[in-house]
């Protein structure tokens, strides 16, 4: 069983387990996607790995080249299924080290594994796994050459793992596992684009869960990435620790964007400022304001703190009076830092794996 953070007795009780097997291959879909699509986001970890082994990366990626087992749907299939596969197999896809899994890897393959039900997975993808699992199985040296591979990768990246991943990981998991069992429901404690939000999911993982199959892993090296595989009796959510951290600042530049834009949604408070900012426009008091607008001084003495607090309107102090007056620059600066937060929160997040 996943080592897991949590009583895991009750019926519906969220597993929150660190999984270094299924965070090193979930950096090799990493790594071929960054290879076939170099213009997407990854961790820097990824662009580092690449910069230092570019032979052993390169071998990732076309390593089903030859054997014609590449692509799905005219594109380059870039999961590991046959290794998700073989650890669901040989139980080792929570393993507490990656070794136990890597030793497994041969002897299965060379036993004649069989690739599981994925029901997580369109027909296709099946296929394909499946296929990949068979040629692993009949072919002893390219079982050879795979395994050579995966433990050289594993070796590449693990130190990551090592070095920040698993201590960003066990943070997550900790905290995951108590709002859990504060009652938080399992929606709010994943980021958006987290599978748990897609309804076609929804039925799988509420069955899963009310069978404790259902098993969360908090990814330390995936940045924002995602992942959803489900396997007779397991169906595990993989999450970013970096893409709920990153929905965290997504809401904090939504409530400044919400609050700047606050000060510009009232019509009279708008109309106050234009008239302050009007070419050849000298500066007003709130008693001149009021009586221009027809509006109570207390009323405009609200509006103009609103406008000073936001940094749209200055005052002037002359004598026991006090003048009021923008310029075109400050709204503009103001409006260009609004449109900035709201881009911010509007910005994509990773794609996510299956």
């Amino acid at each position: 069983m996943p080592s897991e953070f949590g009583p895991d007795e009750s019926p519906g009780e969220l597993r929150v387990a660190i999984a270094p097997v299924l965070e090193l291959q979930f950096g090799l879909y990493l790594l071929r996607k960054h290879c076939i699509d170099p213009e997407k986001w990854v961790p820097d970890w990824v662009r580092e790995v690449r910069r230092d082994h570019p032979g052993i990366v390169q071998r990732l990626v076309s390593f089903w080249i030859g054997p014609g087992l590449d692509e799905l749907n005219g594109a380059p299939y870039r999961e590991c299924g046959e290794l998700l596969a073989a650890g669901y197999r040989t139980g080792t896809l929570f393993a507490s080290s990656p070794a136990a899994f890597i030793e497994a890897l041969e002897p299965a393959y060379a036993a004649g594994m069989t690739t599981p039900p994925l029901p997580s997975e369109p027909p296709e993808v099946v296929d394909l796994v499946a296929r990949r699992v068979e040629r692993l199985v009949q072919d002893e040296a390219l079982r050879a050459d795979f395994v050579a591979l995966v433990r050289e990768l594993f070796a590449v990246i693990e130190p990551y793992w090592e070095r920040s991943g698993r201590a960003a990981a066990e943070r997550s998991a900790k905290e995951l596992s108590a709002r859990s069992r504060a009652g938080a429901d399992l929606r709010a404690l994943l980021p958006g684009n987290s599978f748990v939000h897609k309804d076609a999911y929804q039925p799988q993982i509420a069955a899963a869960r009310a069978n404790n199959e259902l098993v969360l892993v908090p990814l330390g090296l995936a940045g924002g990435g995602q992942f959803y595989w489900a396997f007779p009796g397991l169906v595990i959510v993989g999450a970013g620790v970096e893409s709920a951290e990153r929905e965290a600042r997504r809401k904090e530049n939504a409530e400044r964007a919400a609050g700047k834009l606050k000060v510009l949604s009232d019509p009279t408070r708008l109309a106050i400022l234009f008239e302050l900012i009007r070419p050849m426009h000298h500066a007003a008091t709130v008693t001149e304001l009021a009586s221009q607008f027809g509006l109570s001084q207390p009323t405009v003495s609200v509006h103009i703190k609103m406008l000073r607090e936001a940094g749209l309107a200055r005052p002037e102090r002359d004598g026991n009076q006090v003048f009021y007056q923008s310029d075109e620059q400050t709204v503009r600066a103001y409006v260009g830092a609004a449109l900035e937060e709201i881009l911010g929160v509007a910005q994509p997040t990773e794609p996510a794996s299956r």
